[in-house]
């Protein structure tokens, strides 16, 4: 554990999330996790809520960005047991090097918790790993094949990226033009062998065919039939009342596996002002089982934009507050699910990254209690 660890920070952060997500013991879990990390380690997390059971859980997802890195290495972790953490050490140490083929092309690196209730405090939670690469209109198939291969050979068991290397080269060739590969990662504790891609860039127009492409082992009919479900009733709608699917997650090892994730994201731009403008999307998933109407209630009032003052640091911060995305996951044989994604950004509330940050959100000037109130009660400056 780190004397200052990043425990503190989700204290004074997890503390808003409502009781239809987060139980008095959901929030020591997610502390006793947090406690792991080091409190510099980042400035932005998300709560990972699934929605359609009324059983309060949240998982945890740390955003390390990309000059943070070195805040990954191995002399981090020397003290932990699970085999995990020297994968997340290992690829700090390939992330950082001067001669990396990532250097240029190497964005956040993702730390995924699943949080299992009530472990004791000071249990070894290993994380999921996931590499962002930064966004390139100009990348080959052929260099994000190798920057994928950079990327997961620390983070995957041994001999796993030969046996997965055809299935992950065909999986980029048959993109569509326009979509890419955003990230890659391994969810080490589940499975090392397991590469999850995320790709940028497919709509549900072009979807199918690409999954027929890359010979996806499921229905294409009842995957069809959970998308237009949750579609808008016009394109006029889209942008109004519903958020677009933005990327898709794909499973693969020595062939593609039978789980397909989609994220649908939220537009940022007013909802700590207003609100978020996509509330029948999420009546839709209540109406569809994949999501309760306490959750639903609860995605409603997340956003939000609070003053506090991290254990850790000199100065009070703005804790800014936005629903980021919903990922609705299909598995043949399973009931479809839905899992809500709150992002909590915090920076300082003096100079110029509060009011990059603020802009950013359209939210209202940085509030000067430690109050937390929604952004519309919250008066702007006249200056």
């Amino acid at each position: 554990m780190h004397s200052l660890g990043l425990d503190g920070t989700v204290s004074r952060i997890a503390c808003a999330l409502p009781a239809s997500l987060a139980s008095r013991v959901t929030l020591d879990d997610l502390q006793r996790v947090a406690a792991q990390l080091p409190a510099a380690i980042a400035g932005r997390m998300y709560f990972e809520a699934p929605l359609s059971s009324d059983a309060p859980r949240v998982d945890l997802i740390v955003a390390v960005e990309r000059d943070r890195h070195e805040e990954l290495g191995p002399t981090a972790w020397s003290r932990r047991a699970h085999h995990a953490w020297s994968r997340v050490g290992a690829l700090a140490n390939e992330l950082v090097s001067p001669t990396t083929a990532l250097r240029d092309a190497r964005d956040v690196v993702w730390l995924e918790f699943d949080i299992e209730p009530g472990a004791p405090r000071g249990a070894d939670v290993p994380p999921g790993v996931f590499v962002d690469f930064a966004p390139s209109t100009s990348r080959s198939r052929a260099e994000e094949l190798a920057l994928a291969a950079v990327a997961l050979e620390p983070l995957l068991d041994r001999g796993a990226l030969h046996r997965s290397r055809d299935a992950l080269a065909e999986c980029l060739e048959r993109l569509p033009g326009g979509a890419t590969l955003a990230s890659v990662g391994v969810l080490v504790p589940r499975d090392g062998a397991a590469i999850r891609l995320c790709l940028d860039g497919l709509t549900t127009a072009t979807l199918a065919d690409y999954l027929r492409l890359v010979r996806w082992p499921g229905s294409l009919e009842r995957l069809a039939r959970l998308t237009h479900s949750l579609a808008p009733a016009s394109d006029a709608g889209a942008s109004a009342t519903h958020p677009l699917p933005s990327l898709v997650h794909l499973d693969i090892s020595a062939g593609v596996l039978p789980r397909v994730g989609i994220e649908y994201r939220f537009r940022r731009a007013t909802q700590l002002r207003k609100g978020v403008a996509e509330s029948e999307f999420l009546q839709r998933l209540v109406h569809d089982g994949l999501c309760t109407a306490a959750k639903r209630d609860a995605l409603l009032g997340w956003p939000g934009c609070a003053a506090s003052a991290m254990p850790h640091e000199l100065w009070g911060s703005v804790v800014l507050r936005r629903l980021n995305h919903v990922k609705v996951t299909y598995v043949e044989g399973r009931p479809a699910e839905a899992k809500g994604y709150l992002c909590a950004t915090h920076v300082p509330r003096v100079g110029h990254a509060a009011r990059v940050a603020v802009a950013a959100s359209d939210a209202a000037p940085t509030p000067s209690t430690s109050e937390t109130r929604p952004l519309a009660q919250m008066q702007p400056s006249t200056q």
